[in-house]
């Protein structure tokens, strides 16, 4: 499974610079066509601290190709069949032990009529990864507070998130509004988060929607009951996304910006970038007042004080934010601001080995 893949959305953050200053806003894609496209950069795809290395080995790494799609979160068809063929053959070589039993759970893709499987892998190997993060999924899916503690805090002394890692899911869950919902991607943008929300009790009021797990039709009526829409498929892709947002734009939306870009694509210009997040809105949403009263309150760690490549990687989430910031105070002529700005976003491009990071956003040195 790939950490998570980042993708700097620079040439729709790059509109900022070209709002008009008298709306003091700026909606992610304004006029981009206007907007000279700039290099994706792809900031973060980094295997997990701890692979692990069990027989099936052939099996886990298709589960993780399957799980790293750029615009959807089930399998294709042909991964699915190569999965499920992988599963037969552990049965038929040992249907009693651990690899047959975790994969026909990771094949179902969180369908938690397999659930037993899970459970009788964790009973033979209690410690191992792969089978403590599927666990998590489970438990937050079924609300197990016991058992989501229990696996987050093993994890935890795993190490398969580092201090970075914490620092940047407390940026993001500062960047939402009380009972705010938040859309995170997979399992590494998704559980630090919640580590922070059940274990730490910080901003327990955001709801967190982990994209992976609404392959689980558990998790989707679960979402129903709470009263949001869901889309009436299993297909989680970006056009369920555009769908759900659609459906629930009266509620406070928030997406993570670990979503891989192709995500947004046909949501452009409904999304604001808040803090470490696009906020969906189909009316205009004035956010840069609002961004700077987050910009002073985020910890914004891993800019100057990371400890990790991971964290230098991470910094570049925040270049959106800096470049609404920067739009605003220039406008304001707030020269002191201005000059803040610019500090941070230099030392996101030594983080991120980008020498030219000032004058490909179009800001002057």
């Amino acid at each position: 499974m790939k950490r998570y893949l980042f993708f700097l959305f620079l040439f729709v953050a790059a509109t900022a610079i070209a709002q008009p200053p008298v709306e003091r806003n700026s909606a992610v894609t304004n006029a981009v066509e206007e907007v000279p496209a700039l290099k994706e950069v792809e900031v973060r795809e980094v295997a997990p601290h701890q692979t692990t290395k069990q027989s099936g080995n052939e099996f886990y790494e298709l589960h993780q190709q399957a799980n790293s799609l750029p615009a959807q979160k089930n399998p294709t068809v042909q991964q699915q069949r190569k999965m499920n063929d992988f599963v037969e053959k552990n049965r038929q070589e040992d249907a009693s032990g651990f690899d047959y039993n975790l994969s026909v759970f990771m094949a179902g893709n969180y369908d938690l009529s397999k659930k037993e499987f899970l459970e009788r892998a964790k009973v033979l190997q209690p410690k191992n990864q792969s089978a403590l993060l599927q666990s998590v999924g489970v438990s937050y899916i079924l609300n197990d507070q016991s058992t989501l503690l229990t696996d987050l805090k093993e994890l935890t002394k795993q190490n398969v998130w580092n201090t970075d890692d914490f620092s940047y899911a407390k940026d993001v869950l500062t960047s939402i509004p009380a009972n705010g919902i938040l859309i995170t991607h997979g399992i590494n943008d998704s559980y630090p988060i919640i580590h922070l929300q059940r274990i730490e009790k910080y901003r327990s009021d955001v709801r967190v929607i982990p994209m992976h797990l609404l392959q689980s039709s558990a998790f989707r009526q679960q979402l129903s009951n709470e009263d949001l829409s869901v889309p009436e498929t299993n297909q989680v892709n970006a056009q369920y996304l555009k769908e759900f947002c659609t459906l629930n734009q009266r509620s406070a939306i928030y997406l993570s910006l670990t979503i891989p870009q192709a995500y947004f694509a046909d949501i452009e210009r409904q999304l604001y970038p808040v803090g470490l997040t696009f906020r969906y809105s189909a009316a205009v949403f004035q956010n840069s007042e609002l961004n700077t009263k987050l910009w002073t309150s985020m910890n914004k760690g891993v800019i100057a004080k990371n400890k990790s490549q991971i964290g230098k990687q991470l910094s570049a989430n925040y270049l959106p934010v800096l470049l609404n910031l920067y739009s605003y105070y220039k406008a304001e002529n707030n020269v002191k601001l201005v000059g803040d700005v610019k500090n941070s976003i230099r030392q996101i491009g030594e983080n991120i080995g980008n020498t030219n990071l000032m004058s490909e956003l179009g800001v002057n040195e």
